[in-house]
């Protein structure tokens, strides 16, 4: 039997109602839950590069820590600058020459030098290990005559030298004749090839990455200087500058001071986070840096499996509401499934598939006529695809005059090629006159040589959630204007949010809570064991409802109904805690006053007299026995035991007992009572 049409509708409303607020739950929870892992996974990205950085940072100063180790063995060296100076007055001595090529051996032996020289004064090469190398560089030679003046080892920064053209450091040692007024004998000079070492420990990345990778910069006047090879540019040793005034670029940040996680902008133009760290007792700095893509891939991923997760459980939601739905209305669905099971049998697989799109699909050719509308813009606009292809113009008429500008300004931009994807939100009115919002999107179509066909373009009913947006504010605008106080805590109880009632009734200020616990509302009226049994009460997921005898900011004590709730994510756990409670003051009072009035009243019901229970009354005489075991008058008895009194007179059946004369006088008529 069919219903009654306003019971169905009714009950369409209902299951509707139930769904949207199935879906809205979801949704909302599945956003908390992306936000809240969105969050740590960015700190466990920033954790990892900020290790990084510090681990590379303390290997590049230990190794400048050691080069000058290996110069401090032959600086101040008396017996090593009498043998140089041996070897210089006298060039015939092989045994010293043996022994100089000696210590130089030792040192390349340890790989961390490519090229050793002794040199004179002059910048004059006396010794070199190994022989037939290049000369030094102008840099290295520019740089001895300041060396032997300061009488100080130094530590040559990066160079290229002109010779060979290759990139370099180097330790520079100063000797002196110790016994002839410190006179200079000449310098000797260890030089590194940071291909060797430096370079592949910089750029090494101790877990696999698609563009990850380290920096070493120093400052260059006005411009950061890359001083390393970089991953995705050659040629970049001191070659590659970025001016200072390019703060977005991390290279720059790092050269002017600026240390720990920065998001920015790389030598390529990429988008960047990146870990920026000082190395001591130099002028270098260093960036460890990866692409923000790669960085936050892992999180798309798990965007995707949440909103797969939201669509499911929608789904699910949908196709329950749908099943009471379907009982109701099974014949009407068996109905439009035949009649679209007939009709997909009588189009072919390309038709089936054009015309069967949700959305609005259409395209424009490079006159701006339409070539194809789908049967959608029908259900969407109420015009039919034929009135589209006859009026190119049609789209705009229905479009809303608030609107209209901006489609015209867009149907200009995409009027010519080479234009990239397109997309807007704009309001129609369909034929019936219903406002609807419409999601525009739009790219250019070629063929196969490149020829320019025009737009192709979809176009999606999006009114329902730009409802559901207004839904959200309306929600929002509720919470905020409720006539109760509303808490939300983290699960530490710590308070996260509080409504303006909540600052109303208690007198704090939002800042003023943010942060703390609510018991700074405690009264300490209410037992440690009760706030022990609500605490156990919500963590254990349930809800706890009561009383507070509150304290406000001004010290003045309230009463208050709370009821005190879990909110749980998609996981389950426990996230939040919501508390919404009522003032209730005012009734308290009211029932003190109540409780009072009453008391008041049964103390004075006691103290009125009352006769009750079996009383003994004598037959004949009609005397009433007391408590005491006395016999008494009726009349007597009775104003003893309580508040009545008598006044006597005659009753008619007496009269014309005892008085006959009166009786026939007609006094006796009355059935009143004589007095």
């Amino acid at each position: 039997m069919n219903l009654p049409e306003p019971t169905e509708r009714h009950t369409e409303w209902s299951l509707l109602l139930i769904f949207a607020g199935l879906s809205l739950g979801i949704v909302v929870g599945g956003t908390f839950y992306y936000r809240h892992y969105e969050r740590q996974f960015r700190a466990a990205a920033e954790r990892q590069l900020v290790a990084i950085a510090e681990l590379k940072v303390s290997e590049l100063a230990q190794y400048r820590k050691e080069r000058l180790e290996d110069a401090a063995i032959f600086f101040e060296n008396a017996a090593f600058s009498r043998l140089v100076q041996r070897f210089f007055d006298h060039p015939e001595d092989t045994d010293a020459q043996q022994q100089i090529q000696e210590w130089t051996d030792k040192l390349m032996a340890t790989d961390q030098y490519d090229l050793v020289r002794l040199l004179d004064a002059q910048g004059g090469i006396r010794l070199s290990s190994p022989a037939g190398a290049p000369p030094i560089s102008s840099v290295v030679s520019q740089r001895i005559p300041e060396i032997l003046r300061s009488g100080q080892v130094a530590f040559q920064d990066f160079h290229r030298n002109e010779h060979d053209q290759r990139v370099y450091l180097d330790i520079l040692i100063p000797f002196f004749d110790k016994q002839n007024a410190n006179r200079p004998l000449g310098v000797f000079y260890l030089r590194i090839d940071p291909e060797k070492y430096l370079y592949p420990f910089i750029q090494h990345w101790p877990v696999p990455s698609r563009t990850a990778e380290t920096l070493l910069i120093r400052r260059d006047g006005n411009a950061a200087l890359f001083l390393n090879e970089l991953k995705f540019q050659t040629n970049t040793a001191l070659n590659l500058r970025v001016p200072l005034g390019n703060t977005n670029a991390p290279a720059v940040k790092a050269v002017l001071g600026q240390q720990g996680i920065v998001d920015g902008t790389d030598y390529r133009g990429s988008p960047v986070l990146a870990a920026l760290r000082a190395i001591p007792d130099s002028p270098w700095f260093l960036v460890a840096r990866m692409d923000t893509a790669e960085v936050f891939a892992p999180m798309r991923a798990r965007l995707w499996q949440v909103v797969v997760m939201i669509c499911v459980l929608i789904f699910g939601s949908a196709t329950g509401v749908g099943l009471v739905w379907r009982r109701q209305r099974s014949r009407f669905y068996r109905a439009q499934y035949e009649s679209a099971e007939a009709l997909r049998r009588s189009e072919t697989k390309f038709r089936t598939v054009a015309d069967w799109t949700y959305d609005m699909e259409t395209w424009r050719g490079p006159d701006g006529r339409f070539l194809y509308v789908s049967p959608s813009a029908e259900r969407i606009t109420g015009y039919r695809a034929d009135e589209f292809m006859a009026d190119p113009e049609l789209t705009l008429k229905i479009t809303h005059p608030d609107d209209l500008a901006m489609v015209k300004e867009h149907q200009q931009k995409v009027s010519q090629p080479g234009k990239e994807v397109c997309s807007l939100d704009f309001r129609i009115f369909t034929r019936g006159g219903e406002e609807r919002w419409v999601n525009h999107y739009c790219q250019p179509v070629y063929d196969a040589d490149g020829r320019w066909l025009g737009q192709r373009s979809g176009n999606r009913d999006i009114t329902e959630r730009k409802q559901m947006d207004e839904k959200l504010r309306q929600l929002s605008r509720a919470v905020e204007q409720s006539p109760a106080s509303i808490v939300i805590t983290n699960p530490a109880g710590d308070i996260e949010y509080v409504n303006p009632k909540f600052i109303e009734v208690t007198g704090y200020t939002l800042a003023e809570v943010l942060g703390r616990n609510p018991r700074v509302l405690k009264s300490g009226e209410m037992s440690p064991e009760a706030y022990g049994v609500l605490w156990r009460t919500i963590t254990a997921g349930k809800e706890w409802s009561g009383e507070f005898h509150n304290k406000k900011k001004n010290g003045e004590l309230y009463w208050e109904s709370a009821s005190i709730s879990p909110i749980r994510d998609l996981a389950g756990r426990v996230t939040h805690f919501v508390a919404v409670k009522e003032d209730i003051t005012a009734r308290k009072q009211t029932e003190a006053e109540r409780d009072t009035l009453i008391k008041d009243l049964q103390e004075a019901l006691a103290n009125v007299k009352s006769l009750s229970g079996l009383l003994p009354i004598c037959a004949s005489c009609k005397k009433i026995r007391d408590d005491q075991g006395y016999w008494s008058q009726v009349e007597s008895y009775i104003q003893s035991h309580s508040d009545a009194t008598f006044t006597h007179g005659i009753c008619p059946d007496c009269i014309k007992k005892f008085y006959p004369d009166l009786a026939a006088g007609g006094l006796g008529k009355s059935s009143k009572e004589t007095t």
